[in-house]
């Protein structure tokens, strides 16, 4: 089996990370914030004609949150994420009358006389401002630098062998811009009996599972950079469960110790 290439600094990959989920959090609230004015506007619906257009602007913002919500997934910015997800939950939370006996959403108010629209319009126009003042407080955080367990079992029946020639196979197979998160943390998951070592990857890579190489429609330029900087991540991590093979080998019971192919990496795994 050859070497495994070397691979790009993960310390600067972490940090182009966060640079990119930086700059997508101040790009889309600051989006968020221009296309919330419209919602502002709105009052009281006075006729029907009024009330599809509140309805019309409630749902081009609520689209508009939907896209956001998808780019920044892809991006180590799990507060800028949650603020949407609150948003969406109020939305799905106001209280819509009735319409002949059955529950509705805020698609039915063109349905309903204006007056009942109005507290529908408001609690909507409220839980956008919410959305935008928490969007102002967000300060995304780098990943940690997450080492595999100092402890772990294989299953049963896999050999620590199998498992080295399996993560080389994947690293040399994949170009360095489409490493794919679901390769990496399959072969994880079907690997150890110890759900430490996926858990623990999937921290070290937020956002990586949400790309799989292709960006949602409107993100932000900086996003481009995330696919290349996830793989050294990725692949960082894989060769440090792979320098780690040996102990966990020992740990799973299976004899004599072996010594994998060394990697163009240094250092172990951690505690």
């Amino acid at each position: 089996m050859s070497a495994i290439r070397k691979w790009p600094d993960p310390e600067a990959a972490r940090s182009t990370l966060h640079e990119a989920a930086v700059e997508a959090v101040r790009e889309i609230a600051a989006q968020t914030n221009v296309r919330v004015a419209a919602v502002r506007r709105l009052g009281p619906p006075r006729n029907r004609r009024q009330t599809r257009h509140a309805l019309a602007t409630m749902n081009a913002f609520d689209a508009w949150c939907r896209q956001a919500s998808a780019v920044l997934r892809t991006v180590p910015a799990r507060e800028a994420g949650t603020a949407f997800a609150r948003f969406r939950g109020a939305v799905l939370d106001i209280p819509v009358p009735p319409l002949h006996g059955a529950a509705v959403n805020l698609q039915a108010l063109p349905y309903h006389r204006p007056a009942s629209a109005a507290a529908p319009v408001a609690a909507f126009r409220h839980a956008a401002d919410t959305l935008t003042e928490r969007l102002r407080t967000v300060e995304p955080q780098p990943l940690p630098e997450l080492r595999p367990p100092g402890f772990a079992r294989l299953r049963e029946g896999v050999l620590a062998e199998t498992v080295c020639e399996r993560i080389a196979a994947l690293l040399e197979a994949a170009p360095r811009t489409a490493l794919s998160f679901r390769a990496c943390a399959a072969l994880l998951d079907t690997s150890f009996l110890t759900r430490e070592v996926g858990r623990r990857f999937a921290a070290a890579t937020e956002g990586f599972s949400a790309l799989e190489h292709r960006l949602p429609p409107g993100a932000p330029v900086p996003c481009r950079r995330l696919a290349p900087a996830y793989t050294s991540v990725a692949a960082d991590y894989l060769l440090r469960v792979r320098e780690a093979l040996p102990a966990y080998a020992e740990h799973s019971g299976q004899t004599p110790p072996y010594d994998p192919v060394p990697s163009h990496r240094t250092g172990g795994a951690g505690g």
